[in-house]
């Protein structure tokens, strides 16, 4: 029992000391996020306030981007908050409707319009799932595509999103024609605050979180990537109602 007792102390502070590394690490990246815009903020209302007055509609133009910048950044800390604390609620998940509301939320960025996409559905069975961090999954699944996507350099810019299942799991297939992933980043893109390009504005939290929070609902993500060719994500998620069928 004393040796079972201290194995079980180790293994708790091994878990206690990975957990406050993330945590240091968490709140330092958290605060250079959250300064950065708002550096950005100050130093552009004084130069408005200083500068020539017929740039000032470009002044506020990029006031806005560091306001959205930051709202998502704040988003991503919500969204990572409650997957960590929340517990699981199991409810019939509408895909359709699902998809079809992140559509309509990033209809009015900048390339979506531009951006050909088609929707498929395979559904064997009703599926059950936590709707409210499926929706988190498929959010920064789906934005990403169209958000990082460069429609200029392709002939035909496209985003194709394919859902099937059967009674045991879902698979949700997000695939773009887009820049692409260098293959030294691909099997960091699920890390915290890892951005796998400088050109990137995001926070670096959205795929970790994907991840997480596909960890509470027992799914998986599988990414293939080439530079220059787009990217594939492909998610698994368990039918979280058959856990409980005999």
């Amino acid at each position: 029992i004393y040796k079972w007792r201290i194995s079980f102390i180790n293994r708790q502070n091994v878990e206690l000391k990975k957990v406050n590394a993330e945590l240091d690490r968490f709140v330092y990246s958290a605060s250079h996020e959250i300064r950065s815009p708002l550096s950005s903020i100050l130093g552009l209302i004084n130069l408005a306030r200083l500068g020539e007055p017929n740039k000032q509609a470009e002044y506020f133009d990029h006031i806005e981007k560091s306001v959205n910048r930051l709202d998502d950044f704040i988003h991503d800390i919500v969204d990572y908050s409650r997957n960590a604390r929340l517990g699981i609620e199991i409810e019939e998940v509408d895909f359709e409707t699902m998809i079809s509301n992140i559509l309509e939320d990033i209809s009015h960025t900048e390339n979506f319009e531009r951006i050909h996409h088609e929707v498929s559905y395979s559904l064997e069975n009703t599926f059950y799932s936590d709707p409210k961090r499926l929706k988190i999954v498929l959010s920064n699944i789906i934005t990403n595509a169209f958000k990082h996507h460069q429609p200029d350099r392709v002939g035909h810019p496209s985003v194709s999103i394919e859902v099937s299942g059967n009674k045991q799991e879902a698979q949700i297939v997000v695939q773009d024609n887009g820049p692409g992933i260098e293959k030294n980043h691909v099997p960091k893109v699920f890390k915290m605050f890892y951005r796998a390009t400088t050109r990137s504005e995001g926070s670096g939290l959205g795929l970790y979180i994907v991840e997480e929070t596909l960890a509470k609902l027992q799914g998986s993500i599988d990414v293939k990537s080439k530079l220059g060719e787009g990217s594939t994500f492909k998610i698994s998620v368990r039918n979280l109602k058959t856990l409980f069928e005999k």
